[in-house]
């Protein structure tokens, strides 16, 4: 019993022990929902949406009406498929499982639920009987609210056979699109395999019945597929009609239209005409890449993108608000922290900044961020940011953007994957095309033509301890000196060539790992490996596909793989994924990076989201004994700052500009300082630049920290402030020849002079590079050949002394132009001349260089140069312009020329131009005639005419009390500016128009007016009825015809009265018990008894004449209950027949009646055995055989 006891009080210590390290141990994930998957219309009109970071509600208007993740009990956030069942719960696929929400709590169904049930669902349907199935990486499952069942299982062959979507058709088959596998078709009993020879491509994304039950196929790369139960229809790149391949989505609209949703080129519409693509740059739908799209119950489409929702009402776009969560993206291709302590994330959607309470967003749309797709973040020594991109890389120094690729530099590839910088200052980019260094002016390029590199796929990069670069890569291991790379792969003696994850930790020893082999610490000589046991599921590791590595501050060892990570505090490992230490990291999770904030958070960013962790600092806290002074110096002295602690691991001295705004830590490599990881930091030789400069240091022991006082450094300049004697003078000089600005000082050891281009406003140095001066940096500066533009320029000298300076006054210079002004010695004076004829307008003028004449359309008002391609005018930019057969719009026209040389500008007089027309009158010599036509004719009305250059027609329609003049853009006239009007196709609303013709010969304003013409629109010839339709007497199911024939008909319509012809009604178009109800012959399909005495007729229409065809009726007769398939004692043959019909019996005596179907009897025989029936007409009739009173009857058919 005391064993008992003592060992109940262990399992408690060991419990107790268990929940404080679970209690000092959190994890925290993040995700975003801005990548949507899927969509539902709920039954009460809500729409659901399975997005990356949960599920999210809407109303019908995009207003959020509820959120759930994993918090409220989902399995995971990445919900890649969405259902609802017969029992109006939520299903959702995950790839931790399904769940299923029933208004108030998830339910969760996976693998440890059922050995029937599969994580990483990507399809849920529920069928026509209330039956879930879901779809996985190899099948398919279902269950039918009590059990679970395996429904298919594709047969293995080392691929990927995801079930992407499923869909029950008409006839309740179920059909599966399938990765590799094109689709599978199951009837209830047997899966089959389809479309193997037929679907283009073996990736089925999307299946889709419309409305006439075609079966569409979306696929990943061979376009889509219909196929209506005999023939195959494609539609992709090649037959030119889809522009894209690549599908995920398919719908068919209310009216009828196909959409199709694309990978990464947004959508397309088919109207089963007309192919009309939609994406981005058209800036309606918010993302490129189309998941899912749906149209509700009120028409409005939604379309599921990688980037949020979009809603499509009629023709208006609204973008849908998806982002509740912290990430642009599910996709952390980067974390890192920077010098203001904030994490820094590069994902698939741009960068996100996280400061600990709020979030901020860079990319493309806000910025001049080249490529949302951002793989590394790097913030170097002065503050910059480096982004690489999968369009080149980005700097941003906080103001300015700066792109390099490889269309404006000399980087090796546009595809960034990793970026550092060395102790030197330089920046190195790992590409997928090699390696590239960049000293802010040249670039250097490492790759394996070079000899440099294994692969030119550079995987990480990182600089260690001793200067030397370390590249992983797929083929092998590269290590640089600066001047010898060392290759360290399977063909050098390494145990591995597929490198990935690159640290160095604090021993010196270089982890790197392995896609399949785990990760290596090699410390120069031996290779250590740690790896994961996949058929004992022991090991140091979570999986043997390494990620990413990381040392925090405690030299904890982190090594991300495949499905998890796990820590290595240098004597055992720590395995955090779904089968160990519990993790908000899911299993089939790559984990990307690692980063370790200034609290102790260890953030990790994954393909499916961010996790923080954090673990409770059990550490002490560096104790501060002796705080950092203050230090007043003079200029070039030496100083240090010194720290004096207890319970500390590591130093490291930071450094404040701004007066303690913001710190920078002062990296080793800078030469200014020394001692900057040790607790004295010394600054070589003080400058005055460094005054009021102000210093901590950042003391470090494991997990805690803590920072010291500020020290302020106040450098005291020592140098005399240099003693002017001479001040530049004002300069006043003629272009082309030189000036000089000259100064007299003591104590000067530098001259500088400045110049001012805005009065005194701003100064620049004049560049010692700069080719219009000399003696820049003397105390004589000279303008070497002054031009005007340097009229009123100011200039200045700055005399140093050491750390003392001062400016002289300011000289301006004043540029004069060396020539005269232009003097006109004759002016142009006014022409009057005949329109035809040609003119001059001449000048004379001394010490003129350029002339160029001017028009005024305006009397003078305004001016504009004379176009040089303007044939009519000649010697435009000399002294003399000629205007060449003068039109006669040139009359009133004023003209003036502008004489210049280099100096000066001056206009001559302005001059008139007058120009006279001598035309004869135009008059009309056949005037045009009355019009009559029937409606929808063309009329025409023309008129001949003398000197006419002008015509424009007017109409009146009110008899002439008040006239118009036609436009030239009304579409239903021709000709409104010529002599012959033609009205296209004369309506009866323009009968009695009138229309008469205005000429002129262009000189005079006023026109000759034609006589007036009238328009007569008649209606068109009434139908004439050559053949009327008949009435019908059938039976019931028999279809029935009317058919008429007739002349000058354009349109039908065939009208029914069931009551006797007291009223009537058209018969609709939809109507589907007939057919042809819009033309001259009209077909009842199948009648019934209750259409018994139905009436009809045609309307015939021909414009606005029309006629009614005589009424007909229909009879709709009984089919009586005669069953030939009984015994008779008699034989009747043929049947059907259509001329005789003969009996076979024994009997010598009998009465054969032929009866019709409304009981008539048409012929009465005896005795004998064969009858003529070619009298009689096609139909069904009874035939009643009368034998020593017994009757049988038999139904025959007469047929021809």
């Amino acid at each position: 019993m005391k064993k008992i006891l003592l060992f109940f009080k262990l399992f408690l210590c060991v419990i107790c022990l268990i929940n404080t390290s679970a209690s000092a141990q959190k994890w925290t994930p993040f995700y975003s929902n801005l990548s949507t998957n899927a969509f539902i219309e709920y039954s009460d009109g809500t729409v659901w949406v399975a997005t990356e970071g949960g599920v999210v509600s809407y109303n019908t208007k995009g207003d959020v009406l509820a959120s759930y993740s994993t918090k409220d009990g989902l399995p995971s956030n990445l919900v890649t498929c969405i259902a609802e069942d017969k029992e109006k719960n939520i299903w959702v696929g995950t790839p931790n499982g399904i769940a299923k929400f029933n208004g108030k709590i998830w339910t969760v169904f996976n693998n440890s639920t059922s050995a029937e049930i599969r994580n990483g669902i990507k399809s849920i349907l529920c069928d026509k009987t209330g039956v879930m199935w879901f779809g996985y990486a190899d099948g398919i499952f279902n269950y039918d609210g009590k059990n679970w069942k395996s429904s298919l299982v594709v047969p293995p062959n080392g691929l990927d056979h995801t079930v992407f979507k499923m869909i029950q058709d008409k006839n309740g088959n179920i059909w599966a699109g399938i990765r590799w596998e094109y689709s599978y078709k199951y009837d209830g009993k047997t899966w089959v395999k389809f479309g193997e020879k037929d679907i283009p491509n073996a990736n089925v994304n999307a299946i889709y019945e419309d409305k006439n039950g075609k079966i569409w196929f979306g696929t990943l790369g061979g376009g889509v597929v219909n196929y209506d139960g005999k023939t195959w229809t494609k539609y992709n790149e090649e037959s030119k009609t889809l522009p894209y391949n690549y599908v995920n989505a398919i719908l068919e609209d209310k009216t009828g239209n196909m959409w199709f949703g694309q990978v990464d080129k947004g959508y397309t519409k088919f109207d089963g005409k007309t192919w009309v693509s939609f994406n981005v740059a058209q800036k309606n739908i918010v993302n490129n890449s189309v998941n899912d799209i749906i149209q509700t119950t009120d028409g409005t489409l939604w379309f599921s993108t990688r980037g949020g929702i979009s809603k499509l009402s009629n023709t208006e776009w609204t973008p849908i608000a998806t982002q509740i969560a912290s990430l642009p993206s599910n996709y952390v291709f980067s974390t890192s922290i920077n010098n203001l302590g904030n994490l820094v994330l590069g994902t698939a959607n741009g960068v996100s900044i996280y400061d600990g309470s709020k979030w901020s967003w860079i990319n493309s749309s806000n910025s001049q961020l080249a490529n949302n797709e951002v793989r590394s973040v790097y913030q170097d020594k002065d503050g910059n940011y480096w982004y690489g991109t999968y369009a080149g890389v980005n700097k941003f120094d906080g103001k300015t953007w700066t792109l390099y690729n490889k269309s404006n530099s000399k980087i090796v590839g546009d595809i960034i994957t990793t970026i550092i910088q060395d102790k030197q200052g330089a920046m190195w980019f790992g590409t997928t095309n090699g390696l590239s260094k960049f000293d802010g002016k040249d670039w250097v390029t490492f790759d394996t033509q070079s000899g440099s590199l294994p692969d030119n796929n550079v995987k990480n990069l990182i600089q260690d301890k001793d200067g030397n670069i370390w590249v992983a890569t797929p083929g092998g291991l590269a290590k640089y000196d600066a001047k010898i790379w060392t290759v360290y792969n399977n063909k050098s003696g390494a145990p591995a060539s597929t490198f990935k994850g690159l640290i160095q930790d604090q021993s010196g020893n270089i982890w790197v790992g392995t896609s399949s082999l785990g990760v290596f610490k090699f410390d120069g000589k031996t290779w250590t490996n740690f790896a994961y046991n996949s058929s004992t599921g022991k090991g140091e590791l979570t999986s043997n596909e390494v990620t990413s590595i990381f040392q925090d501050k405690s030299q904890n060892i982190w090594v991300a793989t495949y499905n998890g990570v796990s820590k290595f505090d240098g004597s055992q490992w720590i395995k955090y994924s779904s089968n160990n230490t519990p993790t908000t990291i899911e299993s089939s999770t790559s984990t990307l990076s690692i980063s370790e904030d200034s609290k102790n958070n260890i953030w990790f960013g994954t393909d499916k989201g961010l996790h923080q962790f954090f673990i409770e600092c059990t550490s002490k806290t560096p104790t501060i004994n002796g705080q950092p002074k203050t230090q007043k110096i003079n200029e070039n002295q030496a100083v240090t700052f010194h720290v004096t602690v207890i319970d500390v691991t590591s130093y490291q001295w930071q450094l404040s500009k701004d007066n303690g705004n913001s710190w920078q830590d002062i990296v080793e490599s800078d030469n200014v300082y020394t001692g900057q990881i040790t607790d004295k930091l010394t600054i070589v030789s003080a400058k005055i630049s460094q005054n009021d400069y102000q210093f901590r240091c950042k003391l470090i022991n494991g997990c805690a920290s803590n920072i010291s006082n500020v020290g302020t450094l106040s450098v005291l300049c020592t140098s005399s402030i240099p003693t002017i004697t001479s001040q530049p003078i004002n300069q006043k000089i003629k272009e082309n020849l030189s000036a000089s600005f000259q100064t007299l000082a003591t104590d000067v050891s530098a001259y500088q002079w400045q110049i001012s281009i805005d009065k005194g406003l701003t100064w620049q140095n004049i560049k010692e590079s700069d080719v219009l001066y000399s003696g820049q940096i003397t105390n004589k500066l000279t303008i070497i050949s002054s031009k005007l533009t340097q009229n009123d320029y100011q200039y200045r000298c700055v005399l140093v002394n050491g750390c003392a300076s001062t400016a002289t006054n300011v000289g301006v210079l004043n540029v004069i132009c060396a020539l005269d002004s232009p003097i006109i010695t004759k002016s142009p004076v006014k022409q009057s001349i005949s329109e035809g004829q040609t003119t001059t307008f001449e000048l004379a003028a001394n010490g003129a260089s350029n002339y160029e004449w001017f028009l005024s359309l305006d009397k003078g008002v305004s001016w504009r140069s004379i176009i040089l391609s303007d044939t009519i005018y000649t010697g435009i930019f000399t002294n003399k312009l000629v205007i060449k057969n003068t039109p006669l719009t040139f009359n009133g026209l004023y003209y003036r020329c502008k004489v210049a040389n280099s100096c000066y500008t001056i206009y001559s007089d302005v001059v008139s131009l007058d120009v006279s027309c001598n035309r004869k009158a135009s008059e009309f010599t056949v005037q045009a005639t009355n019009q009559s036509i029937f409606e929808n004719q063309k009329a025409t009305f023309e008129v001949t005419t003398l000197n006419a250059v002008q015509y424009t027609w007017m109409l009146s329609s009110n008899q002439g009390t008040s006239w118009q003049y036609i436009d030239t853009k009304d579409t239903l006239f021709d000709g409104q500016i010529t002599n012959k009007l033609t009205i296209k196709s004369a309506k009866r609303l323009q009968n009695n128009y009138m229309f008469r013709c205005v000429i002129s010969n262009g000189c005079s304003i006023f026109g000759v007016v034609s006589n007036t013409y009238s328009l007569e629109v008649k209606c068109g010839p009434q139908p004439v009825i050559s053949k009327q339709p008949e009435s019908q007497i059938i039976f019931e199911k028999q279809s029935a015809l009317f058919q008429l024939t007739a002349s000058d008909a354009k349109a039908y319509q065939w009208q029914q009265s069931i009551d006797k012809g007291n009223t009537w009604g058209n018969i609709l178009s939809n109507d589907d018990t007939f057919n042809g109800q819009l033309s001259n012959s009209l077909t009842l399909k199948s009648a019934k008894t209750t259409q018994n005495d139905y009436r009809f007729r045609c309307q015939l229409v021909n414009g606005c004449s029309s006629i009614v065809t005589n009424i007909i009726s229909l009879t709709v007769n009984v089919i009586l209950s005669v069953d030939n398939n009984k015994e008779h004692s008699f034989i009747v043959y043929p049947n059907p027949t259509s001329e005789t019909i003969s009996f076979e019996l024994e009997k010598e005596k009998f009465k054969v009646l032929i009866i019709d179907m409304k009981g008539n009897v048409l012929k009465e025989v005896l005795n004998q055995k064969k009858i003529i029936v070619s009298d009689l007409r096609e139909g069904m009739y009874i035939i009643n055989v009368e034998s020593n009173d017994e009757i049988q009857s038999y139904k025959i058919t007469i047929k021809r």
